[in-house]
């Protein structure tokens, strides 16, 4: 089977398991245990050396459609996918799925040894998994092994944590699926109509959809996701900017405290005077509605998951950077398009758009490489209003606008 031939059965074939699910559940012809369901809205596909893989995303009480997304990124081999780090030279194997076809993994915690104290520093989340498999040893590496004859495998409500050293890495899995390249589209659509086509008897029989018991559950969930997403390997920024559009309520929860009650995502804005050169307009990632109704101006790029720190040179010269101080750039841009008066009134005429005195908020990096001292000293250079949050700090801001409600 082709990759595109993979992308296009599996739009079909999840987009209408949703719908048809969602129907049934609304007009109570399924009925489950009390709770709430969350539908994900993102599908990830990403092709390695060898294996097909899709990955769900997302958390939202209502069914809306699937959003493709491909996983560009050359070179990533499927381990690296699942373990998240790139380490070549792996520890035995927890799970070796040599030969399998059909391997089904669900409700299940997967790790080695870890320090959950560590642990629980960057990632705040419930223990929901009664069933664990933790393998006997502290050595880096992914926990999976695929042999040659590998054909297919699913993963459905699992948590993998990963580390390198004393860095964890979590994937909370919805739903994820792995095929050999091989495997032929007749044998796979057989795979996903056993998958997806059996009777559902309780929650636990769920495919692709979180059951959460209260409120305070799905926040963590969409945090969880959210952890998941920007932890992926080779992740581009359009891909997190799709997810948070997707799931809006995170960065209205997240900013809460700087008085954002509303964002805007990716507004095409024409340049009407001010620019001598080829840009014909600018297109910020997102615009912050404030109370007092004008905006604040943010631009994401990437956690940089393959750099060590964000910073550079030492106390007396420290800089961020150039993937950061290219965010910067951008935001100064962005400011300086609401800086001519016509400008201004074609974004307010077009959008509702109104700028005065605005922040600059630039999300970039996380926990591993931002070393706050640093990032301080580095923000001396930093225009007036401007800030730079990285990825975990978002996640919890978004966790903490929950616990001071």
């Amino acid at each position: 089977m082709e990759f595109n031939e993979f992308i296009t059965l599996n739009i079909e074939y999840w987009n209408k398991y949703f719908k048809n699910l969602y129907t049934k559940i609304k007009k109570k012809e399924i009925n489950l245990e009390e709770g709430m369901l969350l539908y994900p809205n993102i599908m990830l596909f990403t092709e390695t050396d060898k294996h097909f893989i899709l990955e769900l995303f997302g958390a939202q009480r209502d069914f809306k459609g699937l959003k493709s997304k491909t996983n560009k990124k050359k070179g990533i081999s499927t381990n690296i996918y699942l373990c998240q780090f790139d380490i070549r030279d792996h520890e035995e194997p927890f799970l070796n799925l040599a030969d399998t076809r059909g391997s089904h993994f669900r409700n299940l915690w997967l790790s080695r040894e870890i320090d959950y104290e560590s642990l629980n520093k960057r990632f705040i989340f419930r223990d929901i998994w009664p069933t664990k498999l933790i393998q006997k040893s502290e050595k880096n590496g992914s926990l999976f092994a695929f042999g040659e004859n590998f054909r297919s495998c699913y993963i459905d409500n699992c948590i993998i944590v990963n580390r390198l050293e004393e860095i964890y890495r979590i994937k909370y899995v919805l739903h994820l699926t792995i095929i050999g390249k091989s495997f032929s589209k007749c044998e796979y659509l057989k795979d996903i109509s056993r998958n997806l086509e059996s009777p559902l008897e309780t929650s636990d029989d769920l495919t692709g959809i979180h059951y959460i018991k209260n409120e305070s559950e799905e926040d963590h969930m969409l945090a969880g996701q959210f952890a998941n997403l920007f932890l992926v390997p080779g992740l581009r920024e359009t891909t997190i900017g799709d997810f948070l559009e997707k799931n809006p309520d995170f960065l209205r929860r997240a900013f809460r405290t700087l008085s954002c009650r509303d964002v805007l995502y990716q507004k095409e804005l024409k340049w009407i005077e001010g620019n001598p050169y080829p840009e014909k307009s600018i297109k910020p990632d997102l615009l912050f509605e404030r109370n007092d109704g004008c905006f604040d101006i943010g631009d994401l790029k990437t956690p940089l998951l393959d750099k060590g720190k964000i910073t550079k040179s030492d106390h007396r010269r420290r800089r961020f950077t150039d993937d950061v101080n290219e965010g910067v750039a951008q935001l100064a841009n962005y400011r300086e398009y609401f800086s001519f008066q016509k400008n201004r009134a074609y974004a307010e005429s077009k959008y509702g758009i109104k700028v005065s005195e605005p922040k600059l908020i630039l999300i970039v990096g996380s926990y591993e490489n931002v070393i706050q001292n640093e990032v301080n000293e580095a923000s001396r250079t930093l225009p007036l209003n401007c800030m730079v949050i990285d990825y975990d700090t978002l996640n919890l801001m978004y966790l903490s606008s929950f616990d001071a409600r």
